[in-house]
């Protein structure tokens, strides 16, 4: 685990280096993100609920989503992007994907789960770029 704590320490390290206005911008693709993952998905943001279509909303938050869904959807391109239906059957293949699960769901911290799950999310939506 020392790896992720490294990982986020620089990354603190750096924010901290940033000037108001990059911090400003950091925050704007943040607050972006939010709100594309709340209009897409809704209640289901970071949950593995969406894959279920029931209304089980309460499921438990996944950080591994959150992670790869903020990082996903803290782009402009969003703004045009219109096909909330195709982006929520998109996330739903992932979901029944047992190789992005056991990214989101065990060993979640380890370098080999972060990258396939960050690569099985940029193959399903690269072609929206």
């Amino acid at each position: 685990n020392s790896g992720m704590d490294d990982y986020l320490a620089k990354a603190l390290e750096r924010m901290n280096s940033m000037s108001p206005q990059e911090l400003d911008m950091l925050l704007y693709y943040f607050d972006l993100s939010m709100y594309f993952n709340l209009s897409i998905f809704g209640r289901h943001a970071f949950r593995k609920s969406l894959w279920t279509d029931q209304e089980d909303y309460k499921s438990q938050f996944n950080m591994s989503l959150f992670e790869v869904c903020s990082v996903l959807f803290s782009s402009e391109r969003w703004k045009i992007y219109l096909d909330v239906n195709e982006v929520k059957s998109k996330f739903k293949e992932l979901l029944s994907n047992q190789f992005f699960v056991k990214s989101i769901s065990s060993s979640t911290h380890k370098s080999y789960n972060v990258k396939r799950r960050f690569e099985m999310v940029e193959k399903a939506f690269g072609g929206l770029e």
